[in-house]
């Protein structure tokens, strides 16, 4: 997870970084194999509606983007 956060603060426009946080990062994840019970869904649900990254606007992007970052915000507090 953290280096998807590293890939959306990198170079390119907003759709080019999430889209290479979902697809060298995030599709990388199991949620029942990688993630605590309580944050498997919501993974899943982030998936599902930023799959298409390539293709999103601004706002959509930006909104997925801040959901990958509120997800990782997440995994940290469960881990403490």
């Amino acid at each position: 997870m953290h280096l998807a956060l590293i890939s959306l603060v990198g170079p390119g426009t907003m759709q080019t970084r999430l889209h290479g946080a979902i697809k060298s990062q995030l599709n990388h994840i199991s949620p029942k194999a990688d993630l605590p019970e309580e944050l498997q869904q919501e993974f899943s649900l982030l998936m599902s509606a930023c799959r298409d990254a390539d293709t999103a606007s601004d706002n959509e992007a930006e909104y997925c983007a801040r959901q990958i970052v509120n997800l990782n915000e997440k995994m940290h507090d469960a881990r403490h």
